[in-house]
């Protein structure tokens, strides 16, 4: 057995997943339509426990995944921000520096 194969037999599940996911969305972006170069995004990343199902897929082109992915990332930057101020306030009696004075 090839290489090509062993790797179809083995995502075979989510291959299917992503076929239905670009059938559904009418092989078009969902976000701002494009019909080229669409790619199969996780709604809800597999890490975070998303799964490989087409209800967690949806199609965006290149353009759009990389703006989406780059959102999520200055989003989750942000909350890692807000977390690190709240730990600071907290072990500062809940007082900001402007409370000090």
């Amino acid at each position: 057995m090839n290489s090509l194969q062993n790797f179809l037999n083995r995502h075979h599940d989510d291959i299917v997943a992503s076929v239905a996911a670009l059938e559904r969305d009418g092989h078009k972006c969902n976000r701002c339509g494009a019909t080229d170069a669409l790619e199969v995004h996780h709604i809800v990343p597999v890490h975070a426990g998303g799964t490989n199902t087409k209800e967690n897929l949806t199609t965006l082109c290149h353009k759009c995944h990389v703006m989406i992915h780059a959102e999520e990332r200055e989003s989750l930057r942000r909350e890692k921000e807000r977390t690190a101020m709240q730990t600071v306030l907290n072990q500062h009696g809940g007082k900001s520096i402007e409370d000090w004075g």
